[in-house]
């Protein structure tokens, strides 16, 4: 990595980590401020527990993402990911999509996939919040017939089946990996074996020491 791509990645680090704080300030502001003003005790008992019960949830959960997401994504998608959400469902699948459009392997980092992980991002952070805002202006006027009872299974439907298109074109590249991860996470889902929270975290893990594994078998072959 050359000297302007060392120094691009640290001014994003610097410029992320600015935003998410200048975020979080935003976000605790306007509920602090109406409690305030409208002098709401505000019962720290009960805040204290519920947000041990969310930390307990999120954190491997959080850890479980990081680790998957980050070797795709550039840190300058990586701190917009944090601000705007949409993680898995939108953000991945673009980043995903831009690089395989353009030849490049997602898993594989490079300075190309920097540049093209982060135009991904932003081009799938404006859409959503376009959308978003257009879905404010029309939830009026298109609540009724979005109601129907007709497209309830399509509603409950729409990130399986959009996992379902994603995990079957990584699966084809390599199926020996996904062999491992697949039928363990049927079995943590079907046994409710550990939280849900740390599925996730789990199923990294699995994938990292199964390709792993797999990839000093290979190695062990080829010298032979």
């Amino acid at each position: 990595m050359n000297d302007i791509s060392t120094a691009y990645d640290n001014q994003a680090h610097r410029i992320g980590r600015i935003s998410l704080v200048i975020a979080f300030v935003c976000t605790l502001f306007f509920p602090t401020a109406i409690a305030v003003y409208y002098k709401v005790p505000l019962p720290f008992h009960a805040m204290g527990a519920s947000f041990t019960a969310i930390m307990l949830m999120m954190i491997p959960a959080s850890i479980g993402d990081f680790f998957s997401i980050a070797p795709i994504v550039s840190p300058s998608g990586m701190y917009m990911m944090a601000l705007t959400g949409n993680f898995t469902n939108m953000k991945i699948p673009a980043t995903i999509a831009a690089l395989e459009s353009a030849g490049l392997d997602p898993t594989e980092y490079t300075e190309e996939s920097n540049v093209l992980s982060t135009l991904a991002v932003g081009a799938s952070t404006i859409t959503c919040e376009l959308v978003i805002f257009a879905g404010v202006l029309l939830l009026t006027p298109l609540s009724k017939p979005l109601g129907n009872p007709a497209l309830a299974p399509a509603f409950n439907n729409i990130v399986p089946a959009l996992f379902g298109a994603l995990g079957v074109t990584l699966i084809k590249k390599s199926p020996k990996l996904a062999i491992a991860p697949i039928i363990l996470g049927f079995l943590i889902i079907k046994f409710q074996l550990i939280p849900s929270s740390f599925i996730l975290l789990a199923l990294v893990l699995l994938s990292v020491a199964g390709g792993r594994i797999i990839y000093k078998i290979d190695e062990k072959k080829a010298e032979k």
